[in-house]
């Protein structure tokens, strides 16, 4: 059975830094679409034959409402976004790190598994082969016990 979820960052830090990334391109993103959007209005504006000077005149408000409108409702969406997509990575990594130090300090407990849906599944399974391979305890006899100093499988 996978384990079960709980309502927490696994990785903070990894999850902050992706998500921050994410944010960031989408701000650099909305800023270009705003000045982009004022380089097209005021060449427009140019080209009018009349009310050219009003639509310069309310330029200013009108890409600082867009600007406002667009990071209030763009942000907040692309961190709850970032943060649920992340959730699928920096869990099984999360996972990954406890299963391999429980091996690692002898507190096995059968084959490393994760939720569905979680990606590096691969990984997982490649975990898994390699502790399947790899000798369940190795033993070196001491010299006292006669032995040449060969290391055998204890089993």
């Amino acid at each position: 059975m996978s384990p079960a979820r709980k309502n927490r960052l696994p990785k903070p830090a990894l999850q902050l830094k992706l998500v921050l990334g994410f944010m960031g391109v989408s701000t650099l993103a909305l800023c270009s679409q705003v000045l982009l959007l004022a380089n097209r209005l005021m060449y427009l504006s140019q080209e009018l034959p009349v009310s050219g000077e009003e639509i310069r005149s309310v330029l200013p408000e009108l890409l600082t409402e867009v600007f406002v409108f667009s990071f209030l409702v763009l942000l907040p969406s692309v961190l709850a976004i970032g943060v649920l997509l992340t959730f699928r990575l920096a869990g099984p990594i999360y996972r990954f790190e406890r299963y391999l130090a429980d091996v690692a300090a002898g507190r096995e407990s059968g084959p490393c598994r994760l939720r569905k849906g979680d990606q590096l599944q691969e990984l997982c399974d490649l975990i898994n082969a390699a502790l399947e391979a790899r000798p369940r305890r190795l033993t070196e006899k001491s010299p006292a016990d006669g032995a040449t100093g060969e290391i055998r499988r204890a089993g």
